[in-house]
């Protein structure tokens, strides 16, 4: 009886309610768990509500016969471990420490053949604890479906919207890219963009407070575990190749120096496209490194030497077409679960010369040694430590990608002329240089060729011109 308890509009009823699948039980919330504290570091103390009737029982068994259970207790040892273990039982499994509270809005908990879940009116809330003294960077991965029909549940964290995404009957696995949970309690509200429906199999004389919008079967909070990751991911997926994460329309990482002054690297992304071929354009702390066209088949996207500044340095991935869902249709509006690329692997490589500058590729390795792409430009930097001009001799092993054969060299801002390029024969120039910091600027007459589009299977993205296996300067 007690179970058909309802407050609706500030007033107790009795009624009793089929509804669901032949339940009886109140339409609105039946608590499983009543929260009587928030323990700081850990979550929501909670008394369980299933084992309360039991404890009751037993009270008033106590009360009543208190006289001669008390005389037990003190004739044999045995009653006492009795007493002891009864009471234990209530304590263990009547409490518990959660990070997840139901707060208003949703009904009781249902059970099918998949597990548990709860169906909710027009708007549901949900408390969640981050144990931490900081705030932590999450995925919400939340498992419900629509009642009856396609519908959008819009998502709000701390009252901000994080998100809005299309349910089905069917169901629907909704992923959050990353969230920030403050220290302490959160609130994360569920809203219907529709009207709740009413079920059509409720039993009752009039009309029926009940009202169904989405079904809640699971929610995950999905610590991150890559700092690097940072705005517009979403959960970490893996494959038979490893780990790898989707973006949407635009997404970043937080890309970390120690070194107390700039600090020369290249960048290397393993990644593909989500579905179709798109061209993403790369920002460094908000200025453009390159453009690349990336497949569904894959690419290794590889920048030229960029600077990165002490500390915290922002890397942005903006794609020129709009994400798409799991069918392919693009999505520009407040995106459900969209995506654009997928990244696998994001690497950081040091410059190991410093006289090397702009336009040069991470340095590779062949059985002869070590050698080095550059784009359609590239330079070099290095110092004179003279009160005057001076001559030098510049050699370097070079070849050319695609017959490329003619290379244009410039020295502070000077061209010294038209070379050709003989592969792997090393070749010497003589320059006359000046005090302090000196400049040679190697040029691709013909431009450069990405792999991707001149060899077969190559997941190659870079823009390459010439290779240099040696580069010196003798006085």
């Amino acid at each position: 009886m007690f179970e058909n308890l309802l407050d609706w509009d500030g007033k107790l009823d009795i009624r009793d309610v089929a509804y669901s699948k032949g339940v009886l039980s109140s339409p609105y919330l039946r608590k499983d768990h009543i929260h009587l504290a928030s323990i700081p570091g850990y979550g929501f103390l909670v008394l369980k509500t299933k084992l309360l009737p039991l404890f009751v029982v037993f009270s008033l068994m106590l009360l009543i016969w208190h006289v001669e259970v008390f005389t037990q207790l003190k004739k044999t040892r045995f009653a006492k471990i009795v007493f002891c273990i009864v009471v234990l039982f209530f304590l263990v499994y009547s409490f518990e420490l959660t990070d997840m509270l139901y707060g208003g809005g949703w009904y009781p908990k249902e059970k099918d053949e998949l597990g548990y879940f709860r169906y909710m009116k027009d708007n549901a809330t949900l408390k969640l604890y981050n144990g931490n003294e900081t705030t932590s960077k999450v995925n919400l991965q939340i498992t419900l479906w629509s009642y009856e029909r396609d519908n959008v549940v819009n998502l709000y964290l701390n009252r901000e919207s994080i998100g809005s995404y299309v349910v089905s009957p069917n169901g629907t696995i909704a992923s959050t890219a990353f969230v920030y949970l403050k220290p302490g309690v959160n609130l994360l509200t569920l809203s219907s963009q529709e009207d709740c429906n009413k079920p059509e199999n409720v039993l009752t004389q009039g009309d029926s407070p009940i009202c169904y919008s989405f079904a809640l079967r699971d929610i995950k909070i999905i610590p991150s575990d890559d700092p690097s990751f940072d705005k517009g991911w979403y959960p970490r997926e893996e494959d038979e190749l490893g780990n790898f994460r989707y973006m949407g329309n635009n997404a970043s990482f937080s890309l970390h120096s120690n070194d107390v002054s700039v600090s020369k690297v290249n960048l290397r992304l393993t990644l593909w496209s989500h579905l179709k071929d798109r061209m993403l354009d790369l920002y460094l702390n908000g200025e453009k490194t390159g453009s690349y066209m990336v497949s569904p088949n894959g690419a290794i996207l590889s920048t030229e030497i960029v600077d990165l500044n002490p500390g915290e340095n922002i890397l942005t991935l903006s794609p020129r077409d709009a994400c798409s869902n799991h069918e392919g249709t693009p999505v520009t509006d407040t995106p459900p679960t969209c995506y654009s690329f997928a990244v696998r692997n994001i690497e950081i490589i040091p410059v190991d010369d410093p006289s090397f500058d702009k336009g040069w590729y991470p340095r590779e390795e062949d059985e002869f040694g070590y050698f080095t792409y550059m784009g359609s430009n590239a330079s070099l930097k290095f110092m004179v430590d003279s009160t005057s001009s001076k001559q030098t001799t510049l050699t370097y092993l070079a070849w050319g990608y695609n017959g490329r054969d003619e290379l244009e060299i410039y020295l502070n801002n000077k061209s010294l002329g038209m070379f050709k390029v003989l592969n792997n024969n090393t070749e010497t120039l003589k320059l006359q240089v000046s005090p302090g910091v000196n400049t040679i600027l190697f040029h691709s007459t013909t431009n450069c060729d990405i792999p991707q589009n001149v060899e077969n299977n190559s997941l190659d993205t870079r823009c390459l011109s010439f290779a240099f296996r040696e580069i010196n300067l003798m006085n």
